[in-house]
């Protein structure tokens, strides 16, 4: 069945005022919507989006896209290929990481923060508990990790999720054991920091910059594999 009426549906008062940045995930664009639901602009991507989009604060368009090459699954919010666009579409930079998923941000210092996936080292991988046994890929078990990186591809600070202490933080049993442990936010924090967030364990945490260990972490299995956590101005 599908709908008949599209569009904006509801309209509250109460709503704040502003403009929404969409990027429906199988679709090649990125649409800004104003409070009655039309389309005020919209960019064309080269493929389709690979997570989130933003707009920056020059008013440029900062997103990323799928491209081929990437891990041998399939994945929602897959990329591979971020771009910072003007409002015409120009491209002002760009990077490719094939296996880049999920989050990704522009930071103040020009750099750009990234999510993504690699083959987890096999030694890590036989610590791995939960998850729905026999689920693993044929070739071997994933992990995600995050990066900084300069405009020009040089990695100036990573962390992995094999990093962690791994028996302490299973894989729920609802979830396939193909990947650990699913990051679908590096969320920057004033200090250099970076708060994370981990599906398929129901935990976030903070990474420290300067120690690259973990200086907060929390799991709640009644998250039911949360997204996007970001912290507030008011420190929550």
């Amino acid at each position: 069945m599908r709908p008949r009426k599209f569009g904006i549906r509801v309209s509250d008062s109460d709503a704040t005022e502003g403009y929404t940045l969409y990027s429906p995930l199988w679709r090649p664009y990125t649409y800004l919507l104003n409070m009655d639901g039309e389309v005020v602009h919209e960019w064309e991507l080269p493929a389709n989006p690979g997570g989130y989009a933003r707009l920056l604060p020059n008013g440029n368009l900062f997103y990323a896209c799928t491209t081929e090459g990437g891990p041998p699954f399939q994945g929602g919010a897959s990329g591979g290929l971020i771009r910072e666009v003007d409002w015409t579409g120009n491209v002002i930079t760009e990077y490719r990481d094939d296996w880049q998923h999920h989050d990704f941000r522009r930071l103040e210092n020009g750099n750009i923060l990234y999510c993504g996936w690699e083959l987890m080292p096999e030694e890590a991988a036989k610590r791995v508990q939960g998850g729905i046994p026999g689920t693993e890929l044929p070739e071997g078990m994933f992990n995600d990790f995050f990066k900084e990186v300069t405009p020009d591809g040089e990695t100036v600070w990573e962390w992995h999720t094999y990093e962690m202490d791994i028996e302490d933080y299973p894989i729920h049993p609802t979830n396939a054991r193909r990947v650990y442990a699913w990051m679908n936010t590096c969320f920057p924090l004033e200090n250099g920091d970076v708060l994370i967030s981990l599906r398929q364990i129901n935990t976030i945490a903070i990474v420290s910059k300067s120690t690259r260990k973990i200086s907060w972490i929390r799991r709640d299995d009644s998250w039911g594999g949360q997204h996007d956590c970001q912290r507030l101005e008011n420190g929550n």
